[in-house]
Order: C-alpha cells, then structure tokens, then sequence
C-alpha cells in the first residue's frame, strides 16, 4: 500500500505506520518529502468520497479541520494536525472538579 500511496503522491512515502481503526477502514499515518500526513484508506471510495467533500466544506467555512491534500482511488490524504495540550493550572483543575 506504501507503493501505491507514492505513485498516487508523486512522491516516494518515506515512513508509514498504522495509526489505529477508523470506521470504514484503516488510518495511518506516512511521511513524504518531510510533510506528515494521515491517510485514510478504504475500498468503500465512495464514502471516502462524502468524507473529503464534507472536509473540504468545513475547512473552507473555516472551521479547524484536517485539510484535503488528497483524495484518490482508496486513499484520502489529510494534513496531520498535532494536538496541542495546555498544562492547566491548580486553580483550573480545582474549578473542573465543581
């Protein structure tokens, strides 16, 4: 499958790891050209189909959402979006509790 996202891509996919199940089929994540992506693979295209086109809607209505980079065959391409996490403060913590 690595193979075959590089031809898709254009480019050589340098690393590529399974990054857990999704619903219609597997997610991983791969690097090419030293861009992080996360793709999600399927051989129900179609809905992989629905999944990008609704992507591309929020993303352009400028909700934060992965951006398209790609949808081709069984693949759907995404930017991969590291999460950010905010160490809280004892207040914050304490105010959660109530």
């Amino acid at each position: 499958m690595q193979a075959e996202l590089s031809v898709a891509l254009g480019q050589e996919v340098e690393a590529w790891e399974f990054f857990r199940q999704g619903q219609i089929g597997p997610l991983y994540k791969a690097t090419a050209a030293g861009q992080e992506y996360v793709i999600k693979t399927s051989v129900q295209e179609d809905k992989l189909a629905i999944e990008a086109r609704m992507l591309h809607d929020l993303h352009d209505a400028g909700i934060r959402v992965p951006k398209v980079m790609m949808f081709q065959g069984p693949f759907l391409v995404l930017e991969h979006i590291r999460s950010v996490t905010k160490t809280r403060s004892a207040e914050e913590r304490e105010a959660a509790k109530l």
